[in-house]
Order: C-alpha cells, then structure tokens, then sequence
C-alpha cells in the first residue's frame, strides 16, 4: 500500500507504508483518483466506451465468445426474437400512424400522394388540382368503375371472386391483377407502384381501413383525384 498525495499537473509524490518493492511504490490506485483509469495504458478509446454503452441496451454489440453449439442457437434465437420484436413495434406505430392519416383524410383532402413525390423527386413536374365529387362527370364514374373494378359497390375493399378468377387465368398464360379501386387508391396514395409481395401485404389492412372510415364515394373522388391520367 501507499499514501499518494496528488500535487496538480505534473505528477504524484508517492509516500510508502512500511517496506514495499519499486514496483509498488510507482503503482496508481484507481480507487485512490477517480478518473484515472480512463488516461491509463489500458484505458478504452471513445469507440469502445460507446459499444461498452450500447452493450446495456443490445446485447449482441458484445464480442463473441467460444460457446457450444446450443448456446449459438440460443444466442441466435434470442436475437431473433429481439429484431422481431423491433419489427413488430416499428410496423405497429407505422400502422397507427396510417389509421390516424386515413380518418383525417376522411375530412381533409389530401394535399398529395406518395407516387407524386416520388414522380416529383425523379423530375417530373406535377400538376395536382383537386376536383370534388359534385365537379366530376357521372360517365367517368361508371367508365372507371365498369374499367377497373365491377365489383366495386359490393366488397369490402378485396374482390376474392376476381383473385380467384386471377389464379385461373394465370394459369392459362394469361395473367391480369385482381387489385381493385380500394387497394389500387392504398398503393398510390401511401405505397409505391413497383410491384413486390411486401407492398402487397401492406396494402391489405390499409384497404380494409380506408372501406371503415371512408365511403364508396369518398374513396371515388380521392381516387380519381390521384390517379395518374398521363404524364405529369
């Protein structure tokens, strides 16, 4: 043991308890100066005292350590869990925010859509104008209801007699999409148009969700209003 007496700036006057070797007399207690540890030979770098913060939050920022077999599954299974629990919540607030969008534009029109921006952002030059319901020919109605989806006025946002009618037909060499007005409304106005089996696994409750809060007509006039007619 020693008795170090701090002096400021330039060093340590070390003062010994009884005999003791060289090497102890020079030797820093930590406990003794606080704080110390961290300008040490051992000392971590910045980068390290972050990981060693984010070690208390995600486990798997530890270094990986010999273990057996069933110890690497139950390492991997549990971070398994953990990213799938990230999803979830990540999914869950992304599904909320989509329900609160859905009922306000149900009394707000909307100011635009997610295919105009990503248009936008490509370069294209956007000319929206919104149209209400009572502006628009009741022939465009009917041309569009008869042209995209007959069913319209009597399902809940999916047709299952199309989709099956789809499978059949794909079979035969000839495929055509079974996507009716609601769920092409949900892809251009929150998706993207690129097709992919994630983006149609979204469009389903966000479907069934625009059918609870908004009416047929309602979801005519949004669709009509944001569909794309040509260029621009």
């Amino acid at each position: 043991m020693h008795d170090g007496k701090y002096q400021g700036g330039h060093g340590l006057t070390l003062r010994p308890q009884g005999k003791v070797s060289p090497p102890e007399m020079v030797r820093l207690n930590h406990a003794e100066l606080p704080g110390l540890g961290l300008c040490g030979p051992e000392a971590p770098t910045r980068i390290g005292q972050l990981f060693h913060y984010l070690e208390r939050f995600a486990p798997w920022w530890r270094k990986p350590q010999t273990q057996t077999f069933f110890g690497l599954v139950r390492t991997v299974r549990a971070h398994a869990v953990t990213m799938f629990r990230f999803v979830a919540i990540g999914m869950g607030v992304w599904l909320l925010a989509m329900v609160l969008l859905i009922a306000a534009y149900g009394l707000f029109n909307p100011p635009g859509s997610t295919l105009m921006v990503l248009r936008w952002l490509n370069g294209a030059k956007i000319d929206y104008r919104w149209v209400s319901m009572d502006r628009i020919s009741p022939n465009l109605v009917k041309a569009v209801i008869a042209s995209e989806d007959g069913r319209f006025c009597r399902h809940w946002g999916i047709d299952p007699k199309e989709i099956m009618a789809a499978i059949r037909r794909s079979r035969g060499g000839v495929p055509r999409g079974a996507s009716t007005i609601s769920m092409q409304l949900a892809k251009n106005l929150f998706l993207w148009p690129s097709k992919s089996y994630l983006r149609k696994v979204l469009e389903v409750p966000l479907t069934f969700t625009m059918e609870l809060f908004w009416s047929k007509r309602r979801i005519l006039e949004i669709y009509l209003n944001v569909v794309e007619w040509g260029p621009g």
